[in-house]
């Protein structure tokens, strides 16, 4: 990455240049080159932001159904768990196996088959969540701020380093691409656009408000 020498506003100013990401994806439908018609999400941060960006993403696309969910608190996962349920019957497929809370619980959903994870935890936390998915694989939808310190900002950015570096290595790999969005990166609508970016390519600007997500190339 060159210069790591962050720190203060930089630092945060640095990592928010991966704000405002959409999908980069050489297919169009992630969810028919593995066989099936859904697209699989999980959600880490069970609290109103979370579950609200899981209903829209939901509402958006009949296709995305929630295999999981994970939070601090137990009452939280399991009434995220329960909502989801009463909302959306027979999509949200999240067994009681998989409702996870605990320091640990976003690596058991990280550790899940998933297509996405929804990341809506305060973002002192996001780094770390993010390091998670991308080592396990998976692609990441969050919200900025990316970090709060300088500290947080050089592992979002060692993130993206690395899923770019197995998007390179692999076409099945997370890699990073960015633009401003307001809706779900797995809607129909991004999925067309995005199967035109090149894996691992990262264009876009800094700042405004947005969302990121790291996203299979």
């Amino acid at each position: 990455m060159g210069n790591q020498n962050i720190s203060g506003k930089q630092g945060v100013t640095a990592a928010s240049a991966f704000a405002g990401m959409a999908v980069a994806g050489a297919s169009v439908n992630m969810a028919s080159g593995q066989g099936t018609d859904r697209v699989r999400i999980g959600l880490i941060g069970c609290g109103g932001r979370g579950t609200g960006a899981v209903g829209d993403a939901m509402s958006a696309d009949p296709t995305v159904t929630i295999y999981g969910v994970a939070d601090l608190f137990e009452s939280s996962a399991k009434d995220a768990a329960g909502k989801f349920a009463k909302r959306f019957k027979d999509r949200c497929q999240i067994k009681p196996d998989n409702v996870f809370w605990g320091f640990d619980a976003y690596r058991k959903l990280a550790a899940m088959d998933l297509d996405y994870v929804v990341m809506a935890t305060p973002p002192v936390f996001r780094p770390y969540h993010l390091r998670a998915c991308i080592e396990a694989g998976k692609s990441v939808f969050m919200e900025k701020p990316v970090a709060v310190d300088p500290a947080g900002a050089r592992s979002v950015i060692e993130s993206a380093r690395i899923a770019e570096e197995r998007a390179c290595a692999s076409p099945a790999a997370p890699s990073a691409a960015t633009h401003r969005t307001t809706k779900p990166p797995w809607s129909r609508s991004t999925r067309a656009p995005s199967a035109t970016s090149s894996a691992g390519s990262a264009t876009g600007t800094a700042g405004g408000s947005g969302t990121a997500a790291w996203a299979p190339a």
